[in-house]
Order: C-alpha cells, then structure tokens, then sequence
C-alpha cells in the first residue's frame, strides 16, 4: 500500500511528508490513534478524525497487503543530466556523486509534488509514473508540469552546485504515455511495485532525443495535454527498440487550468428549443438525431428531450443499446414491445391483427404461442422471422401513435445491430404520416447514419444535431452549481480542464466531493482509474468484477463474482458509479465500464469471466459462452454449440449460425471441431448456402475420427451438392455417407441417407427405385422411433406415391406424414406437404376438403413465407375451381402464382399457372384468350417442364384449341410422352381431356381408347375421379355413336347428378345433357 497516495486520495496530502519522515508504512498505518496524529503534526480535529474513519476501514478490510497487479493508463517520465559521461571523465567520483544525488533529489521533490511516484533511479537518470499506484485525473498534464518544474529548477540547481555560467547543469527528459502493467514484482528476499511495458520502453528512449534543457513528450502525451500547453513538431522518428516510427513533440510552455460536479441541465438549451418545436407540431412526426464524442451530453439531453414529451402528452419509452452483457431479457426490441404493449394492452391477442405479427411480437417477448401461431411461424426462414420481429414492433408503434402521440428515444445506436437499426428506418418512415417522435443518439464512431440509411428512411423529415463541447459560460454555471461540494476558488480551473465534455465535469466533481480537494480532469480512463483508487478494497474489487458482467447485471451475479453474498452496491450507487433500475444494475456511464474493465490483468479478467459462465449456468448460454469465451476456457466451443443448439430449436438460425462459427473458430480438439462444423453445416443448409456449407462438412470429414462424425460429413456433402446441381459428386458422397451407416449400424444416419438418394432418383423419373429407397428411409426411421425422419419419409414416400398415380396410398402417407411432423414440432415438413394432401383429396372427389385445405395451406404457407408451398396450394385452389366450374373463384390466384414463380425463378411451375388460368378463361367465355393462353403455355412446357407437366398441358390445350390439324398433333404427341416415365397427374389430366377434345372432334371410339388406357393406369389403385372419368369417357362415346343401352343412360344420369351433387360441374355437365 502506497501511503502518500492513500493519503492524497483522502484530500490529505499536506501530511504526505510527515507520515514519510516518520517511517510511517502499511502496516504501522492501521495503528495509528489520534495521539499519533497530533504527534505527526495533524492538528485540525476534522482531518484526524477523517483520518480515524479511514483507519478503521484499513482495520476492517484486515491485514494490509500489496495491491494486486493491474492494467494502467500512466504517463511515465524518464529524466537525466546532458553530458553525464563528459561530467564523469573530468570531475571526480565524489563531486559527481554529490551533483547526482542532488539532482536526483530534487527531481524527485518535484515528481511527488506533481503527484507523481519515483519508481526507480539508473544511474544519474529518475524514472516516475503519473497513474500508479493512485491515479489523478490530469495525470498526463501532471508529468508534463512536473517535467517543466524540472527543468525550471536546473538554473538554480546548477548554481547552488557552483558550475560556470559557461557550463551549466542541464537535464533533458522524455515523456510517453499508454498502458502498462503495474504491480509488485520480485520474491522473498526484495519485492517492488513497479510498472512494466511498451510505454515505459518509449519513455527511456524519448530522453535521447531530447536535447538539453528540452522535453520530448510522444504523440499520445501531446494529445492528452495539448488543449493546455504549447508545444513544437518534431516530426516522425526512428526509435531503437520501438516497433514503429514516433511522432514527437517538444515541450516549449505549460498553462494553467481546473474542474465540477453532478449537475443540472444547463447548455443545451437551443437543441431543447429544437425538440419542443418538433413536439408541438404533433400532427405528423420527425427523427432527431444528436451526435457527439462521448460523454458530451447526449443521454442528459436524449433524457430533458423525453421528459419534455411527457409534459405535451406523450407517451415517452427510452431504449438503451448495450455492447455486452444484456442478457436477452434487456434487449432493445423487448423493452420496446413491452413499453408499447403497456399503452396499448390486449394487442397480442387481437384476431383482427395479422397472426404472423401476432407470433412475432410472442417471439420478441419470449412468450409462449398458441400452436395456430407457432407452426406457421416456426416454419419460416430465419430472414423471414427477423424481419417479422421488426416489422411487428413497428406495426405496434404505428398502433400506439394512430390514439395518442409517441415518442421514442434510442440511446447509443452505434452499437445497435441490424434488428435495432431496421426497427428505427421502420419506425421513422412511420413519422411521415402520424404523431410518433423517434429520437436518437450515437458516438461519431460507428454511426450508422450514412447516406444509404437516410436513403431507407422513405422521406421522413430528419433532423441531426451535432453536438460538440459546452461553451465556456454553460460550464462556468455547471461548476456554479456544485459550489457546495467543490470549492468555489477552483471553479475557474474546473472549468477549463473539462474540455466542454460534461461528463468529464459531472464526474470530477465527485471525485472532488469525496476528497474535499480539487480534482484536475485527464483522459475518461485516468479520471475512472483514480475514482477506482479512492474506493476501499472490496468496493473496487466489485467494481471490478461488475465491468466483466457488462453495462448491466443483476446483483447476485456481482455477489457470486467478488465470493461476497453480502456485498452492498450501495457506496458505488451513491458515489455516481452504478445506478439502479429496479432489479437491474447499470453503470452510469459506458465509459465508466470500459475504463474499469480495462484495469484488470488478463488473467484476472478470464478469472472472472469465467466465473460469471459458471454462475450463468444453463439459463444465457449465449451470454454463457461469451463469456468463456473472454475466459479463454477450453470449454468456450462447446458452451458457443450449446448455444446454437438452442438457438436452432428456437428457429433463429442467423444467430445459431454466428455462435457455431465462433465456437469452430476457438474449437482446437477433433471432437469440439467436427461437433461444431457440422452443425454450422447444417445452419448454412437451413439458411440455404448450401456452397458455405460444403467446406463446413469437409472440415468435419477432414478431423472425424468415428463413423457417426464421417457418416455425418459425407451425407452433409452430399446435401450441399444435390442443392448445386453436382449430382455425381453428391451420389458418390452419399454412397459413402450410406456404406459408413450400413456398417456402423446407424439406422437415424441411414434412414436419411435413403431419403436423399430417393431424391436424387425423383428428377431422374426412376419412380420404383425412389419408391424403394423412401420405404426404407421410413422403415429405418420407425426402427428408432424418430417422428422426424418418419415425418420426411413419410413425404417423400407420398411424392413417389402421386407420381405413381397411387392416390389412395399418397393421401395415406400424407395424413401420416403430417401427423408425424405435427407431433415432432416438424413445422417445415407440415407445412410443405399440406398443399399435396390437399390437391390428393380430389382424386377422392371431396371438393369441399380440397378448397378448405388448400386454403389452410395457402394461409400457413404465406404465414411461413414458403412461396413453394403457397404456389402448390394455389394449384389446388384452382383445381377446385377447374372442377365446380367457378372461373371467377379460380382466376384471382393465376396471377398470384405466377408472381411466385417469378419471384422464385422456378419456372417449370410456369406452364401449369397458365394452361390452368386457359382452362378458367374458357370456363368464362374467353376462348379465344384460352385458346392464346394454352399456346403460351405449350412454349413454356417445351422450354421448361415436359417431365413435369407435358402431358398434361397438351391434353388441356388439345380441348382449348379449335384448329383440327393442332389438336390431333397435341393429342399424338401427349400420347407418345405417356409412353415413357412421367407423374402420374400428367396421366389424369391427359386422358381425361383427350376424351372431351376427341369427342367434340366427333372421334368416338378414340375418346373410348383414351378412357380405357386412364382405367388400365388406374387399374393398380383406382380412385373415385378415375372411375368417374372412365365411365364417363365410355358412356359418353356410347352416346355419341348411338350405341348408350337403358343401362348405360340410367349410369351416365346417376354418375352425372352425383358428380353434381358433389360439386364436379365441369364432368356433370356433359353427362346431364346427354340423358
């Protein structure tokens, strides 16, 4: 313990050279009593007993001990004589020691009258540290007065020494400030406290280029001191033993100056004028935007600004962006939902209001969701869900606004991330049409108010207010008003030692209110380091501990990190350190976090950290493995693929993705490197990269040392290629994926293997083989009992079904399949096979089933912001309205689907949007627009899809079109493509319409031929609209040549009233008029 600086701390430090005459330490301080006071000449009552307070605080924080080692922004000086070598060879060793040693002594003097410490001497040459072992908060600009008192001292010096006039006594001296390590060093036999690092190396070195009588301070110095010295360039220049050129500067004079306290609003008073102007004009709204270095008063007057909305009747919410350490219960979205949903209750519950916003806002506040919420919302992309998130606070702002007037502050939006700034565009192009007021602030460095953020505000008015340091008169009457705790005679120094910076002020005037001395201001770090040293052990050691939780924690957090279950924030709340928000405590200021994080060693830090993941446990584990993270523990990657498990069972794959990239980045073992690359994997798969996902999965490949790890890589591969088209590349990998599960005997790893080769077969048209392949993918899935892998082949086992014109067998496995990944929480699969099962339902002519299916689908499907699953559904939509005969149900969707295809570029769905939209016009009595529409279609099957939907499209363009030689080539050449392997609904709509175009071509018997090859498709697994279609087809040939028995009119007229019955008009229609 030093005890002069214990004593300056204390505003005593008049007694500084009593207390050392008297060889008073550490351990003799704690007990002294007030008879030792009087003794060492303390005479005032109020000092000795201020004095005996402090002592007994000494007693109670127990036996005295070093100051652990630290992290410290010091400005070291190094001083000598000129020509020492030259003195040595012409005076004796006696007279030089006497010149040295008074020379040293009164640098020395000098140096502790400053406020510095004298570390050590070499030779002729004095090393002191302005910063440690007590800080002050001008400890720059002290080093660089001490130096010039230094150099003033040399005349007078000299000649008290009796050198010539002609050959004075001159010193030179060098000035570097920065970071140091500083501590006791040393074993049992000598321990010092020293400071050690680049710093003090510069320092040593600025002394050679100083010439005498000169100071040479680097640049950093120059920086801290230069709004109160002048001084020359030197220029850059080459230092033996630094690593990069210098920028230099003599010292040529030093000025005077001072500081204040926690203070009112005072300064800003036009900015203020500004904002009341914008809140009067309530009918419509403006973004403000204050900008300034911190600590310059932006939060004061974010804060008189909000205050003064409430006053004109606004609902006011002030939103604080953190760096680290906000747990997700503090993130700005949720304060923000939960501040709206206060003015605005009962809003997450209102059907009215759309439900993909409703489960977003679920999403924000972390509630639970209702299932007709969560399925459509947990199947979406994670893009999608971000933006929703966004796009839901925003609505509810826009709600809040529409009834009363709104006003919302965001507080450091330089370290806002993408959600937040998105919010604020959103919410600033909602000013342009109601009462909603968005203020906010943010640092010069890392705004994000470029041009391309205004560009995205959609006009709003904007308005940026810069604010730089207070005029000297606004920081005259802040010092005026903390008279009571600073001395009044000090205001003038206060005043010009702040820089204008209010912070700067507010804090050094209670520094000087606990030491009842002035205190000059420096760096934020310097004046955050000497509140630090004025603080007792524990209190700083919890500080301390409190800046390695971040700018907000809770208490027991702190208790577990200082072992202190009983510790009482309340001294550093009341000495302006930390503030509470209910529950939560907070740093006053950001800065004051940083500067007290960037006290601690790196190793006490890791200590920390890593002691606060333990006390986080399970309930943050992304905040869990940042911190270990910090901690440098070996356990960090696992604790970053924890986190990103949990964030992919959350369905926020952006943010799993980034902590599995983290965790893989520190991973260093096989195990921690192949869990994790897999999963980011996986995550870049979800996300659909499927290109950044294949390194991920070679990676694995490369550090797998099992089966499950190799297996894994190489299915993962295969994945990544089948998405990129390299379909030889990914059956070669997924040949070893599968021979690695076959003879591992992992049954979940070969189920999946079977579903992605039945999916490499399906494009291939090899139906049977895909069959087989999902048969087993479902057998291998049931054996272990996963309902997600028996949810996916059950799927892809009903997609080979419906091309194999199985329908009965596709809307079982379809009921299955949904049931299965409903059951599984399998939202993605739900959701993508629902449209499917509901286009099945009308081979089993339950039109009313495939309209409301469909249309649960369609709603799910836009809820997910699946564009494939909703285009799927549209089909269904207008099927049914193909077969009721209602165009004008059917046609409002045409163009929907097409902009889906679009949007999607997936064009083979193209030619199905338009011959269904030909076959509505028809329906409608446009027939030459049908006629036009079904040609236009033909173009895109040839271009795009003959495999998919050939066929069929030229069976329905073959009814649509008039011209005879047209016709007759269509239904040729649809019937030559059914010859070679196709779906199954190319069959249906084939057949079933060649039998209407050959029997308005008056071609009977080739109606009748059309209508036994659907029955002897059929004939496997018939369905009730295949033996509608084939005995209609019959009959209706019978009739044509006149050949339909009693019999056979009775059949056509029941199949035709139950076809109308049922809702098929389209098939009735013709059967009704030909009996």
């Amino acid at each position: 313990m030093n005890v002069r600086g214990w004593l300056e701390g204390l505003g005593l430090g008049q007694y500084a050279d009593a207390f050392d005459a008297n060889h008073i330490d550490a351990p003799l301080l704690r007990d002294l009593n007030g008879d030792d006071l009087r003794e060492l000449g303390v005479a005032s009552l109020g000092h000795r007993k201020r004095l005996l307070d402090a002592i007994a605080g000494l007693r109670d924080e127990g036996p005295a001990r070093a100051p652990e080692a630290e992290r410290r922004q010091v400005a070291v000086l190094f001083a000598d004589l000129c020509s020492f070598t030259e003195l040595s060879s012409t005076l004796g060793a006696e007279e030089m020691r006497r010149i040295v040693d008074r020379f040293l002594t009164r640098a020395d003097e000098l140096i502790v009258e400053h406020g510095g410490a004298v570390d050590k001497h070499i030779g002729d040459a004095t090393m002191a540290v302005f910063g440690a072992p007590v800080a002050h908060e001008d400890d720059p600009l002290r080093a660089v007065a001490a130096a010039e008192a230094i150099q003033r001292a040399m005349p007078m010096l000299s000649a008290e020494l009796g050198r010539p006039a002609t050959a004075p006594l001159l010193g030179h001296i060098g000035i570097a400030l920065g970071e140091v390590v500083a501590g006791e060093i040393g074993g049992a036999v000598r321990r010092d406290y020293t400071v050690l690092g680049d710093t003090v190396n510069l320092a040593s070195r600025l002394v050679g280029e100083a010439k005498p009588g000169e100071i040479v301070l680097d640049d950093a110095t120059w920086r801290a001191v230069s709004g109160r010295v002048r001084g020359t360039a030197l220029g850059e220049r080459v230092l033996k033993g630094i690593g990069r050129p210098q920028l230099l500067w003599r010292l040529d004079e030093v000025h005077e100056g001072g500081t204040s306290g926690r203070l009112p609003f005072v300064g800003r008073e036009i900015e203020l004028a500004q904002i009341s102007a914008m809140l009067a004009a309530s009918h419509h709204g403006s973004v403000l935007h204050l900008r300034g270095e911190a600590g310059i008063g932006k939060s004061r007057l974010l804060a008189e600004a909000l205050s003064e909305a409430v006053r004109r009747g606004f609902v006011s919410i002030l939103v604080r962006v953190l760096d680290f350490g906000a747990g997700r219960r503090q993130t700005p979205l949720r304060v923000l939902a939960e501040a709206l949903l206060a003015a605005r209750p009962g809003w997450i519950e209102d059907a009215a209001v759309e439900g993909s916003l409703r489960a977003a806002l679920h999403d924000v506040l972390e509630l639970a969701m209702p299932r007709n919420l969560a399925t459509p919302y947990t199947a979406m992309q994670d893009g999608k869900r971000s933006a929703l998130r966004i796009e839901a606070v925003a609505t509810l702002a826009a709600e809040v606004s529409e009834t009363i007037p709104l006003a919302i502050g965001v507080e450091d939006l330089h370290w806002a991330n993408d959600a937040v700034r998105a919010f604020v565009r959103a919410a600033a192009r909602l000013t342009i049409s109601r009462p909603l007021v968005m203020l906010t602030t943010s640092r010069p460095e890392g705004d994000p108010l470029n041009a391309a953020f205004r560009r995205e505000l959609g006009g709003a008015s904007l308005v940026v207010v810069e604010l730089g340091p207070l005029r000297g008169d606004a920081m005259r009457r802040l010092a005026q008003a903390a008279a009571s705790v600073v001395d009044e005679a000090q205001v003038d120094r206060f005043v010009a030692r702040s820089g204008g910076n209010p912070l700067f002020l507010e804090q050094l005037a209670l520094s000087a209110a606990q030491t009842e001395a002035p205190a000059l201001p420096g760096s934020i770090r310097g004046l955050v380091q000497a509140r630090l040293d004025r603080l007792g052990r524990t209190d700083r050691a919890a500080l301390q501990a409190a800046s390695v939780l971040g700018q907000r924690f809770v208490l027991p957090a702190l208790q577990a990190l200082t072992d202190e279950p009983a510790y009482d924030p309340r001294p550093l709340i009341d000495g302006g350190l930390l503030v509470r928000e209910g529950a939560i405590l907070m740093f006053a200021h950001a800065l004051i976090q940083e500067a007290t994080y960037a006290s601690l060693l790196s190793e006490t830090a890791r200590r920390l950290h890593r002691r606060a993941a333990d006390w986080l446990g399970d309930g943050e584990p992304e905040l869990r493995a940042q911190h270990l993270d910090r901690g440098g523990d070996p356990e960090a990657p696992g604790a970053y693929r924890v986190a990103a498990e949990r964030l992919r069972e959350a369905s926020r794959l952006a943010a799993a993705l980034e902590n599995a990239e983290r965790g893989l980045a520190l991973a260093r073992s096989d195990d921690d490197t192949v869990a994790l690359a897999l999963l980011a994997g996986r995550l870049h798969l979800d996300l659909g990269a499927a290109r950044q996902a294949r390194p991920r999965f070679e990676t694995a490949l490369a550090r797998a040392s099992d089966d499950v790890g190799r297996g894994e890589a190489e299915l993962g591969i295969a994945e990544s290629l089948r998405i990129t088209d390299d379909l030889v590349g990914a059956r070669a990998a997924l040949d070893r994926a599968q021979a690695t599960a076959e003879a591992a005997d992992l049954s979940a790893l070969a189920s999946r293997c079977h579903y992605l080769r039945g999916n490499l077969l399906f494009p291939l048209g090899r139906v049977e083989e895909c069959m087989e392949e999902h048969r087993a993918a479902l057998s291998l899935a049931e054996r272990v009992q996963s309902p997600a892998l028996v949810a996916r082949a059950l799927g892809g086992l009903a997609d080979g079904f419906y091309a194999q014109g199985q329908m009965r067998s596709a809307v079982e496995a379809l009921e299955r399949c949904i049931t299965a990944a409903r059951s599984a929480g399998a939202a993605s699969v739900e959701i993508a096979n629902r449209p499917m099962a509901a286009i099945a339902e009308c081979y089993m002519m339950r039109l009313d089933a495939v309209r409301d299916m469909a249309e649960v689908a369609r709603v799910m499907a836009r809820q997910a912001h699946n564009p494939r699953a909703e285009l799927i559904a549209l089909h269904g939509l207008m099927v049914a309205a193909m077969e009721s005969n209602r165009p004008q149900d059917g046609l409002p969707h045409v163009e929907r689907a097409r902009a889906i295809v679009a949007e999607l570029g997936a064009w083979r769905f193209e030619a199905e949007n338009i011959i269904f939209g030909a076959e509505l016009q028809a329906q409608a009595g446009e027939a030459a627009l049908a006629a036009a529409m079904a040609r236009e279609a033909l173009a895109l099957c040839r271009e795009h899809s003959m495999a998919y939907m050939g066929p069929a499209t030229f069976g329905i363009a073959a009814r649509l079109i008039d011209d005879p030689g047209e016709r007759q080539a269509l239904l040729d050449e649809g019937d030559m493509l059914l010859a070679a392997p196709t779906l199954g609904h190319n069959h249906f709509f084939f057949r079933r319409y060649a039998i209407d175009a050959e029997l308005a071509a008056g071609r009977a018997e080739e109606a009748r031929r059309h209508a036994v090859a659907l029955a002897r498709y059929a004939e496997r697994e018939p369905t009730p609209l295949t033996d509608l279609v084939v005995r209609r087809g019959v009959l209706l040939a019978d009739a044509a040549v006149g050949r339909l028995t009693p019999e056979g009119r009775a059949e056509l007229s029941e199949r035709g009233s139950g076809a109308q019955r049922l809702g098929f008009a389209n098939l009735a229609e013709a059967m009704l008029t030909a009996v």
